[in-house]
């Protein structure tokens, strides 16, 4: 180091010498205007001294380049790898955490084929391949390699995906793996060709498997065959959390369950016998577009269970059912539900489920255009009777819809009732676009104003699709103090007064605004976030929605309340 260091000394001081020199020569010659007599000989050493620079320039570029393979490690060039290891492998875990949203992005996977696009950046042999310290840090994390995709679009991507997945086997070491396998192209094709290997994996991986997620775009022709052959190998008491989604809408060929009505549209998929044992060990099972028998192990001691038609049409499960589902879940924590519920009177009586550990109740996705709509809003509310927790509820509303219209409330009574005996500390509210009268208007005013029936402490409200003008802050602040709380605003998409605005979030002392899409009357864009600024301690605000829609349920796991 101190060679070089007295080499660059040097180096610049004859420069400086060799610069004056060149200046001294070239003012020589011009004073004697080439009628001196050592003129010639002059004039022949600036010529010499022009052809031998281009070799300095050349020799400067190799230096440059030698110097530059070590830039990765300069700390002075790469401010990144001023970091502790320690610290750099926090980042690295902290982005492995975002991949099972990443994979779901149109980044990653085709919408309509669900076939791999292109390699995913944060993945860990991305991330290996940028430097030699990289490298070091990202093979010394076996917990990043965890993650293992799978699709049959073509036969070499399967191959490719095969090899990837052995490599990322190795490399977790003997951490649990998940596993995301994606049918987009006839599956008994698709094993034919690589049958051998997809066995060979499995023995290898699938005994380490504690996520399972097969995915179909083309049906549930031999789909069995794939759950079967993949839990058949895994190891009981590893497999925590299984994920079967079907993103067709036409018969799926698989024995349906016994038909309630005709109208019923509910695939099953029946598991055989020796499956139960390794069904009954699962604590996370989320379904769409398919399904067990209502009675399956699958659907007994979970800790979050998500339910969705997807494609299918609407799916009936009857009240009972939905019981006795509920009622072999105690520890239920996570529950995401949006079937149609049937063969219910409004009138009966039943018995709701004591559910302690409860912390998620999803009812976004369930319809609401009929009066019948939120009478089953109501009933799966009224069947949840949750413990002391904190609790989120994410709902939807339409104002057009019948409720709205017959009793002039925005919130069904349930909900209100739902709210008292629980400890509701994050609230979502979406408002779906009536398909007839193309009406999305909801008032955050009037929200507050039903919220303000009883003391409440809110840490989030989140309101998609919201409005208020400026004689609807008197609905709240008329009241005063407010009853509501509320720490965190989240607004998406929605129309609002500045003035009315700031009232409401001084009457119930929000803390932190955030605002995604939406517009304010009477201001320019420019200026919007000058005014916000003045309204609440912290305020975050994009003019614009995130590319992918993302129900703000979902933000602070997407990382949109912190962009």
């Amino acid at each position: 180091m101190d060679e070089l260091v007295t080499a660059r000394q040097s180096f610049v001081s004859a420069l400086r010498q060799y610069n004056r020199a060149c200046l001294a020569a070239t003012k020589a010659y011009g004073l004697s205007n080439g009628l001196d007599g050592d003129s010639p000989l002059l004039l022949n050493v600036i010529a010499q001294e022009m052809q031998a620079i281009p070799s300095y320039e050349s020799n400067l570029q190799k230096l440059r380049i030698t110097l530059s393979q070590c830039r990765n490690s300069v700390r002075t060039i790469s401010p990144i790898n001023a970091l502790l290891a320690e610290i750099l492998a926090q980042i690295f875990q902290l982005v492995h955490s975002f991949a099972s949203f990443a994979t779901r992005s149109p980044d990653y996977w085709s919408a309509e084929e669900g076939h791999i696009s292109k390699k995913r950046a944060i993945a860990p042999d991305a991330l290996s391949q940028v430097c030699t310290r990289w490298r070091r840090v990202t093979l010394g994390m076996p917990e990043l390699w965890t993650h293992i995709d799978l699709s049959n679009s073509s036969e070499q991507l399967l191959e490719s995906l095969l090899a990837r997945g052995q490599m990322f086997s190795h490399r977790s070491s003997s951490w649990p793996l998940s596993l995301c396998f994606t049918v987009t192209s006839d599956l008994s094709t698709g094993l034919r060709h690589a049958g051998e290997t997809i066995g060979e994996f499995n023995r290898v991986a699938a005994r380490r498997l504690r996520s399972l997620e097969l995915r179909t775009w083309t049906g549930l022709g031999g789909f069995e065959k794939l759950l079967g052959s993949n839990m058949a190998v895994t190891t009981l008491g590893i497999l925590e959390e299984l994920i079967i989604t079907n993103h067709t809408t036409g018969n799926c060929n698989l024995p349906c369950a016994a038909r309630r009505s005709a109208s019923l549209m509910a695939r099953t998929v029946r598991p055989d016998h020796y499956l139960n044992s390794k069904l009954q060990a699962i604590s996370r099972l989320t379904l769409e577009g398919v399904f067990f028998p209502w009675s399956s192990p699958a659907d007994k001691g979970l800790v979050e269970f998500r339910i969705l038609a997807g494609k299918q049409l609407q799916i009936p499960i009857s009240h009972h059912q939905l019981s006795a589902l509920l009622s072999a879940s105690p520890g239920l924590r996570v529950f995401l539900f949006d079937l149609a519920i049937e063969n219910f009177d409004p009138g009966s009586e039943f018995y709701p489920v004591h559910l302690e550990e409860l912390e998620e109740v999803n009812i976004r996705q369930m319809p609401v255009w009929l009066a019948s709509d939120y009478e089953r809003q109501e009933l799966l509310l009224s069947l949840l009777t949750p413990g002391s927790k904190s609790l989120s509820l994410s709902m939807s509303i339409s104002i057009s819809g019948s409720y709205a219209s017959h009793y002039g409330d925005m919130l069904p009574s349930e909900v209100h009732s739902f709210l008292e005996r629980s400890n509701t500390t994050r609230l979502y509210i979406t408002v779906i676009e009536h398909p007839h009268e193309n009406f999305k208007l909801l008032s955050f005013a009037r929200i507050l104003a039903e919220l303000s029936a009883r003391p409440m402490n809110l840490s989030v409200l989140g309101l998609d699709h919201s409005y208020n003008f400026l004689e609807d802050a008197k609905l709240v602040t008329t009241v005063q103090p407010c009853p509501v709380s509320i720490h965190t605003l989240v607004l998406h998409e929605g129309m609002f007064n500045m003035t009315s605005l700031q009232e409401l979030i001084a009457a119930c002392s929000i803390q932190k605004l955030v605002a995604r899409g939406c517009s304010f009357r009477g201001m320019g864009n420019q200026n919007v976030y000058e005014e916000l600024v003045k309204m609440a301690p912290v305020v975050k605000y994009s003019r614009g929605s995130p590319q992918k829609y993302c129900p703000i349920d979902e933000w602070a796991h997407c990382g949109h309340l912190d962009w």
